[in-house]
């Protein structure tokens, strides 16, 4: 799912590999059946209980929460504890970049936010499967399962498809992914900022939502996010004429900062 060698699968949801992190973490060391039989309750049907296990365990290998040797998995003992999920989606959100940039789940979130506007015409998040370039999807399960992490790890939002039949819509606003990767930063709160150095503050970490960067646009995706962010009072953005540092933002006639923004301020 985030290393290139795994596919995205429905199964391995985030409250479950948050799930079995805490249980691995609670002995430091479990073996395989224990850590199963605790995971799975008994009455869940034996084929689908393996799958939802076996990948749960997969993608928190992936994510260096725990290793498996022999029959014994164990906890990572280099990583910081995490007591709630909101540390667990800080914790992926601050390596996805660094470690996963070739990986299925940033080549879609990647694909997704350099669509713009072209995500409102699908009924649902499978049929957006038709915007990602450069994966071998599985089909809907492919976007299904990204859209769960997706909406988890703070890249946008669901909602009900239009024919409420089939999985849900998906809005990219990577509103809480920035607010979670500015403390990453060396952004100063109270401080003004050009646009140009706040956007070269955050790269390293946000690379996947940024698109063309020097065409000095941002996505509808990255839009939404920055707007969010001034209205939630994160960020003031600012724009004054005449400035070298001018970025133009997905145009929005209703809100106070319409397609040009010059300067942020961290607040």
């Amino acid at each position: 799912m985030f290393k290139n060698e795994y596919k995205i699968t429905t199964e391995a949801i985030p409250e479950r590999v948050f799930c079995l992190y805490r249980i691995v973490n609670k002995d430091k060391e479990i073996s395989k059946k224990e850590l199963k039989n605790k995971m799975i309750p008994d009455d869940i049907d034996e084929g689908k209980d393996s799958n939802y296990f076996k990948y749960s365990l997969v993608v928190a290998e992936e994510l260096n929460l725990v290793r498996e040797e022999g029959n014994s998995i164990f906890i990572n003992s280099q990583i910081n504890y995490m007591e709630t999920i909101q540390d667990f989606r800080k914790y992926v959100n601050s390596i996805l970049i660094q470690q996963y940039s070739d990986g299925p789940f940033f080549c879609v979130t990647k694909d997704i936010f350099d669509a713009n506007h072209k995500v409102l015409e699908y009924n649902s998040v499978s049929e957006m499967a038709n915007l990602v370039e450069n994966l071998e999807t599985q089909g809907s399960s492919t976007m299904n399962g990204w859209r769960f992490w997706a909406s988890f790890l703070g890249f946008g939002l669901l909602g009900l498809s239009k024919n409420k039949k089939d999985n849900t819509s998906f809005i990219p606003n990577c509103y809480q992914f920035i607010v979670d990767i500015l403390p990453l930063t060396e952004l100063k709160k109270g401080t003004l900022y050009t646009i140009d150095e706040f956007v070269s503050a955050i790269t390293p970490y946000a690379q996947l939502v940024l698109g063309q960067s020097l065409e000095k646009r941002f996505n509808f995706g990255m839009s939404n996010a920055l707007r969010t962010m001034h209205n939630n009072e994160i960020i003031k953005l600012e724009f004054y004429n005449d400035q070298d540092s001018e970025w133009m933002l997905d145009r929005l006639d209703i809100h106070s900062i319409v397609d040009k923004v010059t300067h942020i301020i961290i607040l």
